[in-house]
């Protein structure tokens, strides 16, 4: 039987369960590999899983804990293991995108080096440190955006509007002198104007298939943070993401590989903010099959296999999710309340108030989710309608369906 490694705990519940169940249901085996403490968290989610605790996961590792196994397939859908998983498929010998090219997708002043190179953005950028990050912003004109080389979620990412806030940006370390002495890398690059989405699919033989374009919704300045995404954005035909995706792509030397491209339009110009490969994280898998009926895990593993892409698929619905955070529990504690021609489920994953010591790896985080709202409208009007109406008065909302879930 096939046998498919997955290296790292995927962070939500739906990708862990569909990672491993579409697997099952093409007769592989399946391995998940990760540190015990991040398994037994999900005991439950794994029926059809074995398991693998590294204390210690790194290549080396994680190849003399499967190499007797002979895997087919090693990947990963989560950020912070993807490169893992390219070293280990390189250890032994098994296909899939390269450690170089997934460093280029993870280190993002390589990315926006490589997109230049190729004439595929005009934004300025340059890497520094924490200790010389005041003189080298001198350089760039206002509004501007400094984060991490790498990271995720939208975690140490600030944007300036005038020079007095680089302050603002330091102050957002837990430990500031560690973090001078340890002199992590930061991009600092142009700020990129337009609407924020995303575009999620499978790029293998030099295509690029797209599963859908998702409406991002963030909290602006200064982070950026995703609040809510809505699939699929509102169709547009002044520019071709799927096309612009393969191009980027070809030129990170991407083969075979899901992606996570995070992109700004403005206009009919297209700029990359960042691309992964992955999917997306914040249930947007889950929207997806939602939205269109693709199963986009089913899909990968169809094209691992040697099977054919599924065919492009109408859309039935217009699926989103809401982010909630701390502070906003008062609002939301009186629900369910209901929206005519929008189904919705409320799901609260904390309860606890704000709290100014979430950090991780030294950064601060601003933003503190307790919960999400997953919904389901006929067409973007009601479905943007719907948005609208979390932040509006009582009256806004009527009696009628709506599930609580905690």
């Amino acid at each position: 039987m096939t046998c498919l490694v997955i290296i790292g705990t995927p962070r939500t519940d739906y990708t862990l369960a569909q990672s491993i169940i579409q697997a099952r249901l093409r007769g592989m085996d399946v391995i998940l590999v990760d540190r015990p403490s991040q398994l037994e968290g999900c005991r439950e989610l794994l029926p059809d899983a074995s398991r693998i605790g590294l204390d210690q996961l790194d290549a080396k590792g994680v190849v003399e804990a499967i190499g007797g196994l002979n895997p087919r397939f090693v990947v990963s859908f989560s950020e912070f293991n993807l490169e893992l998983a390219a070293q280990v498929r390189e250890r032994l010998d098994i296909d899939g995108p390269s450690v170089t090219a997934v460093r280029r997708t993870r280190n993002k002043h390589e990315t926006r080096s490589r997109l230049k190179a190729c004439e595929l953005t005009q934004v300025d950028f340059q890497v520094t440190t924490l200790i010389e990050l005041d003189k080298v912003t001198e350089r760039f004109e206002a509004p501007f955006v400094i984060k991490p080389v790498s990271m995720t979620g939208s975690i140490g990412v600030h944007a300036v509007r005038c020079r007095a806030e680089v302050a603002a940006f330091k102050a957002r370390f837990v430990d500031p002198a560690a973090e001078e002495e340890r002199r992590r890398q930061f991009v600092i690059e142009g700020f990129l104007e337009g609407e924020e989405f995303s575009i999620d699919g499978i790029y293998a033989a030099g295509k690029f298939h797209v599963f859908a374009v998702v409406q991002k919704r963030t909290n602006g300045f200064p982070n950026f943070a995703e609040v809510g995404h809505t699939v699929p954005a509102r169709p547009r035909d002044d520019v071709d993401c799927g096309g612009f995706v393969a191009a980027v792509a070809a030129a990170l030397d991407l083969d075979t590989t899901p992606i996570h491209a995070e992109v700004k339009i403005s206009g009919r110009n297209i700029e990359l903010i960042e691309i992964h490969t992955r999917f997306g994280g914040d249930y947007i898998p889950m929207l997806i099959e939602n939205a269109f009926g693709y199963n986009v895990f089913g899909a990968y593993y169809d094209v691992l296999l040697g099977r054919q892409l599924p065919a492009v698929k109408p859309v039935r619905a217009v699926t989103g999710i809401q982010f909630l955070h701390a502070g906003e529990l008062d609002r939301i504690t009186r629900l369910p309340r209901a929206w005519p021609g929008v189904d919705y489920c409320l799901r609260l994953t904390r309860t606890e108030t704000h709290d100014a010591t979430l950090d991780h790896d030294n950064i601060r985080i601003l933003n503190h989710r307790i919960g999400h709202i997953v919904f389901s409208a006929a067409d973007h009007d009601l479905a943007d309608a719907f948005i609208d109406g979390l932040y509006a008065s009582d009256d806004a909302f009527v009696t009628g369906r709506g599930e609580v879930g905690m």
